[in-house]
């Protein structure tokens, strides 16, 4: 077979990777040329399937310089640098490709001596073979050999230059890489696209907004306003000065396609924190057909870990295994956080485990994930690993390892790693003194501790004047404590940790008069606030709450004990505690005592819920709101009439004689108060409402196997419409004893 439409067709194979096709193809040419074999070698190599080119090229009986450069390279993408330095060496007639693809393959490879002989070997060298051996430098971190080399170059193009710029800015080197930017127009370089995107990335890193907005206005003029690398680099640049609104709005200049530029947008919501913005994109993304690239799903994963979503970053597991991208070292990474982070050690384990190419920020991950939860022999173990696999250990090992032997109790191991790395190498840092002060600390070591922070070799700073003053104040050591907050005060006069530390320390040992002080400090001649504390809840609702507002425990905690009395009520009609049984209007104490003994049960576990046992309901769906009330003694009719009659409410049980008008009116001024819809009376109604479809629904599913049981009490059916309504309204079932203090406090000083 010899048809001139058979070379399009093997070019098409081997565009598209079909190489069996290609082989089978190519096999059934006959006196195939040299132009055609060149371009099977080319194919075998692309596809890794080296042996078969080098078998290939052994049977061709007549080979050009084309070839032998081929040849050399695919020996090169296959790592085989020994076999491509063996054909150099058999090529009777050697160009200046054929040296400069060696070359780079050395550089590639780490090895530079060999590459620098092979370089002053050449006889003579073209403008590409420069420009290689000085990206081979910067990529070797030779980054003064590399400038040295530069100086030397006999012409220099728009590559010279470009390659110079990005190699600075690789190496923390930004303001040199903007001046050789402007050396480079000052001779009379045109910068491409990719000199543009480089001097971006080194604004973006400099965090020069009016330098970067100058750079922009150039790109514009010079025909590179659509230009895939440069729109990504500038949203990029935008989103790390804090500008998201241009990232976005350069983003919606044009309807793009390619990856590159909506992962930049990804990542630019990562960086500026918004998150759902960033896996909203994501989303959007998918839907537009874009298949997304291992940067892509780092960023999404980087956002799904932010806000601690198990379930997004689950999905997106399984997007990433569909594509292929489970092994990448990046992606799997960011796996590794994700699940250590949401308390899924195991699965970070053995995506860990399934990373083919891990480097030193897979080993950090697994590490720190380990040290986060307490596992330090399982810390210990992956250090022994990496030690036997020759891995370089950098300053977050250690701080994980550090973390990991603290949070473990493993004190004197913690000792001997901070002293061997102290003494072995130089990547002790600040963090890693705190890290060995709050291990002290914790062995109560106080002494060592204020020893070891007044005998570092550099000033501390206010982390680790922090560390200490904490440690001190959990031993209750008022002489280090006021030292160290004497150290903490001169550094930050501002710092609200050390004044709630002290003042905790205070009040533990008594000391009121001291506590006072501290806080008339705070709040009247500082007007220091209390950092606010951060939570998850729901996976991505946060909700933030500061020590002194009662938003997150007056209202939130009122109603977690509405909800626990429903339900222990319930639990004592099941178990023979009824409520005829509680003495109605007798001493207060005695019903104050029933009480505490039930909230004692609930937090020793002794009494487990019973289980709910369904059938046909007694009331329309609708009415559970109004027999919710009802059973609290709230009535609609405001009488506080019970469900059977009785004629007494709940906090009657206990000898308190309720204002139900009164008490509901503080409630509705606690809600405005607070300004917390989500948790007003009105609101929760709603809920309750909400759930009586779903409950009705899910009841007549089971109307078969509860026919024969026997109709339960009103109550039952409320506890039955709890549980159906899914987690997000019973996540409160724990937490029922400090509210009630807070009611029979708040009854003593004020009345309802």
């Amino acid at each position: 077979m010899d048809h001139p439409n058979c070379y399009s067709v093997l070019a098409d194979h081997l565009r598209n990777r079909r190489i069996d096709e290609a082989r089978a193809l190519f096999s059934r040419i006959q006196l195939p040329s040299v132009y055609l074999c060149t371009k099977m070698i080319a194919g075998y190599a692309e596809n890794g399937r080296l042996k078969d080119a080098l078998d290939l090229f052994d049977e061709m009986p007549v080979k050009d310089v084309v070839m032998w450069n081929s040849m050399i390279k695919g020996c090169v993408g296959c790592g085989d640098v020994g076999m491509a330095m063996e054909l150099l060496d058999e090529m009777p007639e050697r160009n200046v490709v054929s040296y400069t693809t060696v070359i780079t393959g050395f550089l590639k490879f780490g090895m530079v001596e060999e590459a620098e002989v092979l370089f002053h070997e050449m006889p003579s060298r073209d403008i590409t073979s420069w420009n290689a051996m000085v990206s081979g430098y910067f990529e070797n971190g030779r980054v003064e050999e590399a400038l040295r080399l530069f100086e030397m170059m006999p012409h220099r193009n728009v590559v010279s230059w470009t390659t110079v710029i990005c190699g600075l800015d690789r190496h923390e080197r930004s303001d040199e890489a903007l001046l050789s930017f402007a050396k480079m127009l000052g001779f009379g370089i045109k910068p491409n696209s990719s000199t543009f995107a480089s001097v971006l990335t080194a604004c973006a890193t400099t965090k020069d907004l009016v330098l970067g907005c100058e750079i922009h206005a150039a790109s514009t003029k010079a025909g590179l306003r659509f230009d895939v690398y440069v729109t990504a680099s500038l949203i990029t640049f935008y989103a790390t000065c804090l500008k998201i609104d241009d990232s976005c709005r350069v983003f919606q200049e044009k309807i793009h396609k390619n990856v590159v530029v909506w992962t930049s947008l990804v990542t630019a919501y990562t960086l500026n924190h918004m998150h759902k913005n960033a896996l909203s994109l994501f989303a959007r993304m998918l839907q537009n057909c874009i298949p997304p690239n291992q940067s892509s799903f780092t960023s999404a994963l980087n956002s799904t870990c932010e806000v601690q979503s198990v379930d997004h970053g689950k999905e997106i597991h399984c997007l990433a295994f569909k594509l292929g991208f489970n092994a990448d070292a990046h992606v799997g990474n960011s796996l590794v956080v994700l699940y250590s982070k949401c308390g899924d050690m195991s699965d970070g384990l053995l995506m860990f485990n399934e990373i083919k190419d891990k480097n030193i920020v897979s080993w950090n991950s697994i590490i720190v994930g380990c040290a986060r939860h307490g596992l330090g022999n399982h810390a210990l173990g992956l250090f022994a690993q990496m030690v036997r696999k020759d891995v370089v250990i950098d300053d977050i090992t250690l701080a994980g390892l550090l973390t990991a032997c603290s949070h473990s109790g493993m004190f004197g191991k913690a000792r001997a790693i901070f002293d061997y790395f102290s003494m072995s190498m130089e990547i002790i840092k600040m963090e890693h003194y705190a890290c060995m002060v709050d291990i002290l600390c914790r062995d109560g070591r106080l002494d060592e501790a204020e020893s070891l922070v007044n005998n570092m070799p550099v000033e501390p700073n206010l982390s680790v004047w922090v560390v200490l003053l904490s440690g001190c104040a959990k031993h209750c050591d008022v002489e280090f404590a006021e030292r160290a907050a004497e150290k903490v005060f001169q550094l930050d006069p501002n710092c609200s940790a050390a004044y709630v530390m002290l003042s905790n320390m205070y009040a533990a040992i008594g000391r009121w008069d001291d506590v006072e002080r501290i806080r008339v400090e705070m709040k009247r001649k500082r007007n220091i606030v209390k950092q606010p504390g951060f939570s998850v809840k729901f996976m991505a609702d946060a909700r933030t709450d500061t020590g002194g507002s009662s938003a997150g425990k007056r209202i939130g905690d009122l109603w977690n004990k509405l909800f626990g009395w429903v339900m222990k009520m319930k639990r004592d009609e099941q178990s023979g505690i009824s409520e005829e049984r509680l003495p109605i209007g007798a001493d207060r104490s005695l019903g104050e005592r029933v009480l505490r003994e039930w909230m004692s049960n609930d937090l020793s576990g002794e009494e487990s819920e019973p289980e709910v046992v369904r059938s046909e309901p007694s009331v329309e769906p609708g009415q559970v709101r109004e027999m919710m009330l009802e059973r609290l003694g709230l009535g609609s009719n405001g009488s506080g009439t019970d469900s059977d009659g009785a004629g007494h409410g709940v906090l009657e049980d206990f000898g308190i004689e309720t204002n139900i008008e009164g008490f509901r009116e503080r409630l509705q001024e606690i809600v405005c108060e607070e300004s917390c819809a989500a948790d007003s009376l009105e609101g929760v109604a709603e809920m309750f409402q909400e759930g009586d479809g779903e409950e009705e629904s899910l009841v007549n599913s089971d109307r078969s196997e509860s026919e024969s049981e026997s109709e339960s009490a009103g109550m039952e059916w409320v506890s039955g419409v709890f549980s159906a309504a899914g987690h997000g309204l019973i996540w409160v079932l724990g937490k029922v004893c400090w509210c009630a203090d807070v009611l029979l406090q708040h009854y003593n000083a004020h009345g309802f």
